[in-house]
């Protein structure tokens, strides 16, 4: 990937005026990511203006020297914002929504900074698709997954035959729906998400794909754009992973948040008890490890009325709570693998 210079990228846009897309990239300690990040959204090719907001959370690595060596490069597209101190171990602070809280685009298109794309078209091709769909709010596509630094990379988020999701597909899927890397969402769905949001919900992602379907489907393009990567080092999911206290907290969250946004889709009941269900699952297998077999029994048996047989592992579970022992080394062995893969 060869750096472009500035006036080359602003060249090819048509209209000169409005900006279009605003990047929305959230980093910290991306040291040995960000720059493969910053180069992917230089590289893309539109007839459209667009620009790049860069939110740095206080980093102790290199991050911040990378983004203001490309900042003075490129002043007129990228606008970094850099904090003196980390606010998301404040709690409840979420870089991506507080940094496209600057952006000018009619849409956002988000990625973390150790995420990065690998097709040049992306934004054109997405923002093209929304356009001969006005009545769609959230787009996303296929993606590679990365894990960790080794970038083990399998391609993931495939769906061939199935252009718009529903509010109920999204519910319905145990895991993510869609990789945040390949998000393009209008502005005005970012500035309309509820008050509770801020305070209750641990995460963002989850919420940008409910609101932004919310109106008219989730716009799927059949095509591998990004590269999501996990377990990082620094990243949401790898500090996570390693406490079983935080994995805990967030699973409470969820359900808390579940509950709130319930509200305001109450035509999907039944989804929202799958939902419910796979979290009050990951509450009683974080019971289980911590070896509280009474709340263990008593949140896989919650899970299993919400929603029985959602998964095998719940199934599983269920049909074992009374030999808690059994399904801990079960557990434990399938953790070291995992961790083993990162």
């Amino acid at each position: 990937m060869t750096d472009r210079a500035q006036e080359e990228i602003m060249h090819s846009w048509r209209n000169k005026g409005d900006c279009i897309v605003s990047v929305v990239c959230a980093t910290y300690n991306h040291e040995n990511y960000i720059e493969q990040a910053i180069k992917s959204f230089l590289s893309q090719k539109t007839s459209f203006p667009f620009e790049i907001i860069i939110h740095d959370d206080a980093s102790t690595d290199g991050t911040q020297d990378i983004i203001k060596k490309y900042q003075k490069k490129y002043p007129e597209l990228i606008h970094p914002i850099f904090q003196t101190e980390n606010q998301y171990s404040k709690g409840n602070f979420k870089p991506l929504f507080y940094a496209a809280g600057y952006a000018r685009g009619q849409y956002i298109a988000l990625c973390e900074g150790d995420d990065f794309w690998i097709d040049n078209e992306k934004l054109q091709i997405q923002i093209d698709c929304m356009l001969e769909n006005p009545d769609v709010d959230f787009s996303f596509h296929s993606a590679w997954i990365a894990r960790g630094d080794a970038c083990k990379k399998k391609k993931l988020w495939c769906h061939r035959n199935k252009k718009k999701f529903t509010i109920d597909n999204i519910l319905m899927t145990i895991g993510q729906f869609a990789p945040t890397s390949s998000y393009i969402v209008k502005r005005g769905v970012m500035s309309s998400l509820p008050k509770w949001f801020y305070h209750t919900a641990p995460v963002g992602d989850f919420f940008i794909e409910m609101y932004g379907a919310r109106r008219g489907g989730a716009l799927y393009i059949n095509r591998s754009m990004s590269v999501y990567r996990t377990f990082s080092n620094g990243s949401w999911s790898f500090r996570i992973s390693r406490s079983l206290s935080k994995e805990q907290e967030h699973s409470r969250s969820m359900i808390n948040s579940l509950q709130l946004l319930e509200k305001d889709f109450p035509f999907c009941s039944n989804a929202f008890r799958k939902k419910k269900a796979e979290y009050y699952y990951k509450l009683a297998v974080i019971f289980l490890l911590k070896r509280d077999e009474y709340h263990f029994k008593r949140h896989i048996e919650k899970s299993a009325e919400l929603y029985p047989c959602f998964s095998k592992k719940q199934t599983l579970n269920y049909k074992l709570r009374f030999m808690p022992g059994l399904l801990r080394l079960l557990e434990s062995g399938r953790r070291k693998i995992n961790y083993l893969l990162m």
